[in-house]
């Protein structure tokens, strides 16, 4: 009895990291993953102490099934200051899909606090801004709160720097977008997004619009209907 009070107190403390876990695959966009990860430890509770998962982790899963809005992370801030009125801008948007190869709770909190920190620096370095960010993605626009003539040459240099020192996949979409307290919104945030999870680990594909912002400065091939970036001309100007 001694021993089975033991292994449920010490099942506490795993819990909490099994939904650190659960909560941090969820807001990735692996809901399945999470998913098993509550149905392994379900399995390894019951077989070692006939015990179910505790309410807590057993709300986790049913939010994680219904898709809680409650769930979603809060969208992170630039420290520069938001556009008070909303406003249309013709930018550049980049996204940045980390590989984190870490399976315990607090080592992939730990390797993704560190990607997204080095991510912070590449962006901003190249004058743009990361607007939001998840354990495995962060989405940066170059030319929403700073008019830059090479905002996509910008990115782009950007993305050849986050792929030499991180294992990501990016994507690199330009056009109008609605510029506001919640950052920006449009249909070149959703192509940047698509365009990374089509990526392999360090590849660069640029929509349309943005090959032809850059023409002359980035060494591109076909990849499908996007372009896969192979060099970038270090002395290159923008187009204007």
């Amino acid at each position: 009895r001694a021993c089975a009070r033991r292994g449920r107190r010490g099942h506490l403390a795993g819990e909490r990291r099994r939904a650190q876990l659960m909560l941090a695959l969820y807001r990735a966009g692996r809901q399945p993953e999470a998913l098993d990860v509550f149905q392994d430890g379900r399995r390894q509770l019951v077989d070692e102490l006939g015990i179910e998962p505790g309410p807590a982790l057993q709300e986790l899963q049913q939010q994680i099934l219904a898709q809680d809005p409650a769930l979603r992370p809060p969208a992170r801030r630039s420290s520069r200051p938001a556009p008070t009125r909303e406003s249309r801008r013709a930018v550049t948007v980049l996204a940045c899909g980390l590989e984190l190869d870490a399976a315990d709770p607090e080592a992939l909190r730990g390797a993704s606090e560190q990607a997204l920190a080095a991510v912070r620096g590449i962006v901003e370095r190249h004058g743009g801004v990361v607007e939001r960010e998840l354990p495995d993605l962060a989405l940066s626009t170059f030319g929403a709160d700073a008019v830059h003539e090479d905002g996509p040459l910008r990115a782009v240099r950007a993305a050849n720097e986050l792929r030499a020192e991180l294992s990501a996949r990016l994507g690199i979409a330009s056009g109008e977008v609605v510029v506001g307290e919640g950052g920006s919104i449009g249909g070149p945030v959703t192509h940047a997004q698509r365009l990374q999870l089509q990526a392999g680990v360090g590849e660069i594909l640029l929509d349309r619009a943005t090959r032809r912002l850059v023409r002359g400065a980035v060494e591109l091939e076909p990849a499908g209907e996007a372009f896969r970036a192979l060099a970038v001309d270090p002395d290159a100007a923008g187009v204007e």
